[in-house]
């Protein structure tokens, strides 16, 4: 049977893996994002220097539409943009989930130890 401090050890881990957990959910995210801006890029560099009259397509939700690219052309630089401002929301939010970690970590005297030579992190509270 566990004991209660074993218990209370395990909660501070699953909550400090949670946190981590939910860190790293938010910096996958945010290079997602990232990469979306480079191919949005891509593509308004392309079609800057074309006719704003010429024909184009676009995918909107699955389905392949017939545009102009004067059309196209200021909708994926709205689009880029509002890439851009969701990003950096999540790279706050990313830093302010890094202090709740420091915090949780120096409140139950966390330390990270690493397990073997494939660098794997296991969460320790030191008893005091």
């Amino acid at each position: 049977m566990a004991t209660k401090s074993t218990i209370e050890q395990e909660q501070i881990i699953n909550g400090f893996n949670k946190l981590r957990s939910d860190q790293r959910t938010l910096a996958i995210k945010a290079t997602e994002l990232e990469s979306d801006i480079k191919e949005h890029d891509i593509v308004i560099e392309a079609l800057a220097n074309i006719e704003s009259k010429r024909k184009c397509y676009r995918q909107i939700g699955g389905v392949l539409v017939e545009r102009t690219v004067g059309e196209v052309l200021p909708a994926l630089q709205d689009h880029k943009n509002n890439i851009v401002q969701l990003v950096t929301k999540l790279n706050e939010q990313i830093e302010t989930k890094g202090k709740q970690i420091f915090e949780y970590q120096n409140k139950h005297k966390i330390q990270i130890s690493t397990l073997d030579k494939d660098s794997l992190m296991q969460a320790i509270p030191i008893q005091t």
